[in-house]
């Protein structure tokens, strides 16, 4: 266990990444991006399925420069989320080949993937549930009877983590964040930290114009408004797209509007229930950005493909509307990444204290670690850990 996390095939992975690297952060880094680059053009074939090749591919080049890697690539540990998110996209691949062309080889490799992106990171525990989904809203009528065989697997990979995860970390397991967790019903601030995650939050990965455009965010709104100006060109053009799927799209696309939503809306569903205590801002971390991305770039990408079909053959110009659009994306990229390479560093620095604030000698008790190794962070921090990092600092 690590925290409420139970991830054993992402230990193996980055434990070996340890083993070969050891403390070179530059082949960590390399591996990452490498790893993240093989994601992304995952993300491309996804985007293949429904769009035409042009904007499926400027959309993944989108995907693969958006700042939020910046916390997946630059924090080794992280690569949990790359792996995670991968296996995710190659098990959405492997259904939509199930649906065309069903067998138990496709069937098991989508068992394979659910299961590897469950023990890479616990936060797509429930974005696998989509699986089903997809099969069911977006199958053809023959193959939606395929939808009782994927929710059979997935259900069964649900027990089997279940039985797992309380054998390893016992029924008090989740909460050792937020140790009440389970002591009341959840109240609005619960609610309030699932919209950040689902809307608000991939909507500013993607433009984060308040970083660019700062002195007119200071000069046209008020200390009370300026938080949530940030995110208005963002939610703007994610409910243009919404408006223009359910005015002007066809079916297809409707129902796969509606998985798109659900896709990004699941996760926070669970991950809200240990994380909402500690502050709405939480579900701002870009690491999340890696999995809900590539729903909000695919939702503009069908909301452009719709705009274009409705009004570019009456008005040539209208497709000249892009550019403006793909300069806003990507000056929020450019922008973004400064600022969580800033981020990072600063918190590499506080951890780096926290390390070495540990006494030395082998007489530290578990109670004393969690108070001085960073406790807000590492409150589940044991005794043999905390002797380990300083051992570890002391090169012994």
């Amino acid at each position: 266990m690590e925290g409420e996390q139970l991830f054993p095939f992402f230990h193996l992975v980055y434990y070996g990444m340890i083993k070969i690297a050891g403390l070179n952060t530059s082949i960590l880094i390399i591996i990452n991006a490498l790893l993240t680059g093989i994601m992304s053009f995952m993300v491309f074939q996804f985007f293949r399925l429904h769009l035409r090749r042009f904007p499926a591919l400027i959309l993944s080049l989108i995907y693969l420069g958006a700042s939020v890697h910046t916390s997946t690539i630059f924090h080794a540990f992280n690569v949990c989320y790359i792996l995670s998110f991968g296996f995710f996209v190659g098990a959405l691949l492997l259904t939509d080949r199930y649906l065309h062309r069903p067998s138990w080889l496709t069937l098991g490799g989508i068992g394979l993937g659910s299961l590897l992106a469950i023990l890479s990171h616990n936060f797509s525990i429930m974005i696998i549930s989509i699986i089903p989904l997809y099969g069911l809203l977006l199958g053809t009528k023959g193959a939606r009877r395929d939808f009782w065989p994927l929710t059979a697997l997935i259900g069964v990979l649900f027990l089997c983590f279940a039985a797992g995860y309380f054998a390893c970390g016992g029924t008090t397991g989740a909460t050792s964040h937020n140790r009440g967790v389970f002591l009341a019903l959840p109240g609005p601030a619960y609610y309030h930290y699932i919209f950040t995650g689902w809307i608000l939050a991939p909507n500013h990965h993607l433009f984060q114009t308040e970083l660019y455009f700062p002195l007119l965010f200071k000069l046209l709104l008020g200390p009370e408004f300026r938080f949530y100006g940030r995110f208005f060109i963002g939610v703007f053009f994610f409910l243009t797209a919404i408006g223009l799927i359910v005015l002007r799209g066809d079916n297809r696309e409707k129902r796969l509007c509606l998985w798109i939503l659900l896709a990004n809306l699941l996760p926070f569903i669970l991950v809200g229930l240990v994380r909402y205590q500690i502050s709405f801002n939480q579900a701002f971390s870009p690491r999340y950005g890696v999995f809900t991305l590539m729903g909000v770039l695919l939702l503009f990408g069908l909301g452009w493909r719709i705009f274009t079909r409705n009004f570019s053959p009456r008005y040539p110009w209208t497709s000249l509307l892009a550019l403006p659009l793909l300069a806003l994306i990507i000056a929020g990229q450019a922008s973004g990444i400064d600022k969580w390479q800033q981020e990072y560093k600063k918190m590499s620095a506080m951890t780096r204290a926290c390390y070495e604030c540990l006494p030395k000698g082998d007489d530290l008790e578990v109670e004393e670690a969690r108070k001085l190794f960073c406790p807000e962070n590492h409150s589940f921090l044991t005794k043999r850990q905390a002797l380990e990092i300083r051992r570890f600092l002391e090169g012994r």
